[in-house]
């Protein structure tokens, strides 16, 4: 199985992210994601949107999180938190 690299692996995650935040209350479109971006702080994410990004990644990545292995507010820091957990799982 061909597995996708760091960078392919963030900006799948930075599109993902972006169609959500776009469609959300609190889009901007002076905002722009990032690596560095702070998904609840910076995007305004709430715990339904984070819900529905967690089901967004674990379907485009064939990746399962754990919540009771894994602090989810952390992995869903930021943009880099994100892609971290997600290469993690994918064993990259």
């Amino acid at each position: 199985m061909n597995r996708p690299g760091r960078e392919e692996t963030e900006n799948r995650i930075i599109g993902i992210v972006t169609e959500m935040f776009r469609n959300s209350a609190g889009y901007n479109k002076d905002v722009t994601v990032s690596a560095e971006t702070q998904i609840q702080d910076e995007l305004g994410f709430d715990s339904i949107m984070l819900i529905v990004l967690q089901i967004d990644i674990e379907d485009a990545f064939h990746i399962r999180f754990d919540p009771v292995e894994e602090d989810l507010q952390q992995v869903f820091l930021s943009i880099r938190t994100l892609t971290d957990s997600v290469q993690s799982h994918m064993g990259v």
